[in-house]
């Protein structure tokens, strides 16, 4: 596979073999670990906030919130149901990397007479394209200011769940 200019020492083989030997051994703790993070996120669900952090030893197990992940295409859904979708922020995002390109080529060839900034305008709304973007903490805003519900807000969640709870071991 390799050229044949190259030739892999026995240590260097070695070495890359113990390599991936780490490499598969790193990927079933990472396994195993998510196993028991679930296992035990579901032994301590109803567990006050009291109860923790959790002492067995050295080791102490604390119990922390974390946003959930937005799911995007559901808030837009939510979001233009109840009215909001023009309230959200927009970011730029390329949609056409060539109309980016030739965008770049435009502004250098162009001269300015009275149909450039329209030729400009034309050019750069191939390429970019602005999308609403939403943060948790904005969907949250939303929610506590009573423009979304419970079920609502839920909603613009994976797995509808605006906070996620995780475990964590030191």
């Amino acid at each position: 596979m390799g050229s044949p200019d190259y030739a892999v020492s026995a240590n260097m083989a070695q070495v890359i073999v113990r390599l991936a030997t780490i490499r598969r051994e790193i990927r079933q703790l990472e396994t195993e670990e998510h196993v028991i993070r679930q296992e035990l996120l579901k032994a301590l669900q109803d567990w006050p906030p009291n109860a923790f952090p959790i002492r067995v030893g050295e080791v102490e197990l604390r119990l922390q919130q974390r946003n959930g992940r937005i799911a995007y295409e559901e808030a837009l859904q939510v979001l233009d149901d109840h009215g909001l979708l023009d309230q959200a922020a927009s970011e730029a995002v390329v949609s056409d990397q060539e109309a980016l390109v030739a965008l770049r080529i435009a502004i250098s060839e162009l001269s300015m007479p009275q149909d450039t900034q329209q030729q400009l305008s034309s050019v750069f709304q191939k390429a970019v394209q602005f999308r609403p973007a939403f943060s948790a903490e904005w969907l949250e805003r939303l929610f506590k200011s009573q423009a979304l519900d419970e079920a609502s807000y839920a909603r613009c969640f994976k797995d509808q769940k605006p906070v996620v709870p995780v475990l964590v071991v030191r």
